[in-house]
């Protein structure tokens, strides 16, 4: 049996490393499950490269298997900096990659669309969860909460950048019609020109309460945040993945999810899925709320399906298919 030789890039260059938390989680969890009796990690002379959409391609003929997370759309108020440099990358990738891996259908569809690359090219490799990290039992984040500044009533958890494609400021506006619940946050700067703004307006007061960012806090942190939540809510316009949703259904959280993008598809059963609006957000919360039991059921099932050993599989195909080597 041939072993492949497969080289994949350092880490992440900033500004992408403290930007997106997806790439670094998906780079150090395939460097986990990737080596086997088939594939070999090396760091020179490889038999092929894995690469991804977030940093310059490397000059070889050597074969390239990129992970392409998504494509911009033109409507998602993303920052013309990240969609430009998404944009160069994926056009070489579509020039020069041998095959493409990405994380959901949606992804797989708008790379097509926007790049040409023929979907005999392309392989679906959706992303995992750490089990052992996010998971139900566990301790929860009451005193965290309360020191960052907000309160004992039960709550619902945003995750991710204040990207305006997030869509925070709608699921803020949603959460007036909810006082029963507090909103908590971890929100992170994004690459915008206006990311200053958009991040006071993502953590100020709400219903004259503060609300709480936990924005910095490890893995076990965030899984305890996960575990205490009613709901996750992740209303964005677009989404390629949307690994916020994985892991907290991992924890037995149900989730409030837009029916844009990948959401509805790795969501599945464990979250209500609604329109991209205030209204709709504000419904998905209520619904959420009085099928929580059932839900949290689903939301575990769900999660089982998807881990990284999968994931790893799926790439490992797709390495093999580059040098022509079959799966054994």
């Amino acid at each position: 049996m041939r072993v492949v030789r497969v080289q994949t890039p350092d880490a992440l260059e900033q500004p992408w490393a403290s930007l997106f938390r997806s790439a670094d989680r998906v780079w150090s969890s395939l460097r986990a499950e990737l080596p086997s009796a088939e594939i070999q990690l090396v760091t020179s002379d490889p038999d092929v490269w894995l690469w991804d959409a977030y940093r310059n391609l490397p000059e070889t003929d050597t074969p390239i298997v990129a992970i392409l997370h998504e494509a911009p759309g033109d409507d998602e108020g993303l920052a013309q900096v990240l969609v430009d440099h998404t944009d160069r990358i994926g056009r070489l990738i579509a020039k020069r990659a041998e095959r493409v891996v990405t994380c959901s259908l949606a992804s797989r569809d708008r790379i097509i669309e926007r790049y040409g690359i023929r979907s005999d090219l392309i392989d679906l490799a959706p992303y995992g969860v750490d089990s052992a990290t996010f998971r139900p039992d566990g301790p929860t984040a009451t005193q965290a909460i309360l020191d960052a500044g907000g309160d004992e009533r039960p709550y619902v958890l945003f995750v991710g950048t204040v990207l305006p494609r997030k869509n925070l400021p709608l699921l803020r506006d949603a959460m007036v019609e909810l006082p029963t619940h507090q909103l908590v946050v971890v929100a992170s700067p994004c690459l915008h020109p206006e990311s200053p703004a958009l991040f006071e307006k993502a953590v100020a007061p709400l219903n004259g309460q503060p609300v709480a960012n936990l924005n910095g806090i490890d893995d076990k942190g965030l899984a305890a945040l996960m575990r205490g939540a009613d709901l996750l809510c992740l209303p964005s316009s677009s989404e390629g993945f949307g690994l916020p949703v994985i892991e907290a259904m991992a924890c037995g959280t149900p989730v409030v999810v837009s029916d844009r993008g990948s959401l509805p598809e790795v969501a599945s059963a464990g979250g209500v899925v609604v329109s991209p609006t205030r209204e709709g957000v504000a419904e998905g919360l209520v619904a959420g709320l009085s099928r929580r039991s059932s839900l949290s059921e689903n939301a575990l099932r769900r999660a089982q399906e998807l881990t990284w050993a999968c994931t790893a599989n799926a790439v490992r195909r797709s390495l093999l298919a580059a040098v022509r080597v079959e799966s054994t």
